[in-house]
């Protein structure tokens, strides 16, 4: 934190997230260095409440604890969402109250996965590819039993067990680049799926000659 309060004035990014079904934000501050434009995470914070009320009073007392002034901060970056950005009682509203000089920007980041995902819901082959992708999933993994079919058939044809992974809903970008798997250097959701496509096949099928409510759309069986 010495290069931040050397800088002196820093801007805040911060973003709600859920992690393992608990809701956190995450802290960075964004500040100058020997005329360089520097990011520096600070860390995870666990709330229980969503609320801008909530949100703002957390990051006031994380940014208090690292001994920075709120006079200091001149920029905000969040994202668009009535939490972060309402004039009543957003973070970012309420936020201002204190550091009256900061200019509120929406995450770059979030604006381009809004872009995304209103140019992917226009594409209809595009569309109905990753809304099958995303059943498949939801009708192996919502069932313990299907979940053992997927990996028994994985096993008898790679030591290497693989789990499919469901498809972000706001982060559009992940869809293709998700997470690290073994021997995938950037391989995501949708490479995953591609790797899997016979084990998924085999598995769907195996559970259709047992089950009567399940719906077939060409290769792909969907509960």
């Amino acid at each position: 934190m010495h290069d931040v309060q050397e800088s002196g004035k820093f801007a805040v990014i911060a973003d709600e997230i859920d992690i393992s079904r608990t809701e956190q934000v995450s802290l960075c501050l964004s500040y100058i260095a020997d005329g360089t434009k520097k990011e520096a995470f600070i860390g995870f914070y666990a709330t229980k409440l969503t609320e801008g009320e909530v949100l703002f009073e957390l990051l006031k007392k994380a940014i208090g604890d690292l001994h920075l002034d709120f006079e200091n901060i001149v920029g905000l970056c969040f994202d668009g969402a009535a939490t972060m950005s309402g004039m009543d009682k957003g973070v970012a509203t309420r936020m201002k109250e204190c550091c009256p000089f900061a200019l509120y920007v929406h995450c770059s980041g979030h604006l381009l996965s809004l872009a995304i995902q209103d140019t992917m819901t226009q594409i209809e082959p595009v569309r109905n590819a990753l809304g099958t992708i995303q059943s498949l999933y939801n009708f192996l993994e919502a069932s313990p039993k299907r979940h053992a079919i997927f990996v028994g058939i994985q096993s008898d044809l790679n030591p290497i067990v693989r789990s499919l992974k469901s498809l972000s809903v706001t982060r559009w970008s992940c869809h293709w680049e998700h997470g690290r798997p073994q021997k995938f250097s950037r391989g995501g959701g949708i490479r995953r799926f591609a790797y899997l496509f016979q084990v998924v096949g085999d598995a769907t099928q195996m559970d259709v000659h047992k089950k009567e409510n399940v719906k077939c759309y060409g290769n792909s069986c969907i509960q």
